[in-house]
């Protein structure tokens, strides 16, 4: 029997591959090798992936399984499959990838309802692995994998392990590794106490303010144009017995000058913009330095042309300072002498 043991990392998703899992680790276990999957050990107090990245360091052959589920995404928006895949791949680590075929019939548990993720995953692998197997069966999976692996142990053995009392290891060498190891680690804290001394704990304060998003109709307000005086040429005949001099004197009085209108505008835009497209002002403090922060005191400065208020702020609609049209009311008094000059006909 071989007495080398070479480490075989099972990657894959789980819930819909739980038995084939457990196929291949039994395989492998058959072959006198060591299978890891995620499933063997707890988190404990380290982090998930640190963990993930460790075990796989320490790998001789990383086999893939995918079905037809992309899996859980990490924080970096990829799924823990295809980061360990990535991993593994950066690593050099050999790399056996075996595709579930995309037309074999499963259950709906079994397969994503959205099949853009892993099946752009699986053109990933294609692409990066040329020896990648397609499989259908359990049965057909597990032979690929015992059938592969002995392949590729024969042709590429890795590190491996080996029994303690097997290694023949001399024992001044053993002696000399011992003490690499001890000079190696108070050579470790010496850098650790310089670097200390030279990298002064001090806090870093960081500020940042949340994009703030605006509607392609921010711009879009008309403003008001001075409407042009009236004079008794732009009556029309039937509106003339409703319009005298003196309501063409009062309408023309009573039109604001070209400042006042600019004025008004400028007012009138600035509310439509704080009504309509204010948006909260979302502000992340954080210190990204070496020590706490205390007494942290920011003050920050906008410029004029941000407007800040608070939440609770309201605002009053500036007057429109144009007057109505005496068109307008005279038009109204005409309709309405027409409509009851028809009720008495009708009558």
């Amino acid at each position: 029997m071989e007495s080398t043991k070479y480490q075989v990392f099972i990657s894959s998703t789980y819930k819909d591959l739980e038995d084939e899992r457990e196929s291949i680790i039994k395989a492998v276990l058959e072959m006198y090798h060591i299978p890891i999957g995620m499933e063997m050990f707890s988190a404990e107090d380290e982090e998930q992936w640190e963990i993930i990245r460790r075990t796989i360091d320490v790998s001789d052959y990383y086999v893939l399984i995918l079905g037809l589920r992309y899996g859980s995404k990490t924080s970096d928006g990829i799924s823990f499959t295809q980061k360990e895949y990535e991993y593994a791949l950066e690593k050099k680590i050999p790399i056996l990838a075996f595709v579930m075929s995309d037309d074999v019939s499963l259950p709906k548990s079994r397969r994503d309802d959205d099949l853009s993720d892993i099946n752009a995953f699986r053109s990933t692998v294609l692409d990066n692995s040329k020896m990648a197997q397609f499989w259908e069966t359990k049965d057909e999976l597990i032979k690929s994998v015992s059938i592969s692996l002995m392949k590729q142990i024969m042709q590429k053995p890795g590190v491996g392990w080996v029994r303690g009392d097997k290694l023949g290891v001399e024992e001044d060498l053993s002696k000399e590794l011992t003490n690499l190891s001890k000079e190696n680690r108070t050579l470790r804290e010496k850098i650790v106490e310089l670097e200390s001394k030279i990298s002064p704990k001090v806090p870093k304060i960081e500020v940042n303010v949340a994009s703030l998003s605006v509607s392609q109709d921010y711009h879009n307000l008309e403003p008001k144009v001075l409407p042009s005086k009236l004079s008794r040429g732009d009556i029309p005949r039937h509106l003339t017995k409703y319009l005298g001099d003196a309501d063409i004197d009062a309408f023309n009085n009573s039109l604001p000058s070209e400042s006042d209108l600019t004025e008004y505008n400028i007012a009138s835009n600035r509310y439509h913009k704080l009504t309509n497209y204010s948006t909260p002002l979302v502000i992340k403090v954080s210190n990204i330095g070496t020590c706490k922060a205390q007494n942290i005191y920011v003050e920050i400065v906008f410029p004029n042309t941000v407007a800040v208020y608070d939440q609770n702020e309201t605002f009053v609609e500036p007057e429109n300072p144009i007057p109505e049209n005496p068109l307008v009311e005279a038009g109204r008094q005409y309709e309405k002498e027409k409509l009851t000059y028809m009720i008495q006909c009708m009558v």
